[in-house]
């Protein structure tokens, strides 16, 4: 979930052109925009894992490790 400094960060993704096509109709559908609607999809694939996200943090925290994609 968004904490309160958690501001939005622009990132460009590779789609293919069908694929985003059909998620603008189901926006525009939704009366909503694609970055909500992509958003909602991610949030949604984090809580789904959440074991992951705790793997890499063990194995972040056991090896001193920073995170890489920073």
């Amino acid at each position: 979930s968004r904490g309160l400094g958690d501001v939005y960060k622009r990132q460009s993704l590779s789609v293919l052109p069908s694929l985003y096509e059909d998620i603008r109709k189901i926006a525009y559908v939704q009366r909503s925009s694609i970055s909500d609607l992509i958003g909602q999809m991610m949030e949604k694939y984090r809580v789904d894992h959440a074991v992951e996200l705790q793997q890499y943090s063990n194995i972040v925290n056991q090896k001193g490790d920073r995170d890489i994609y920073k």
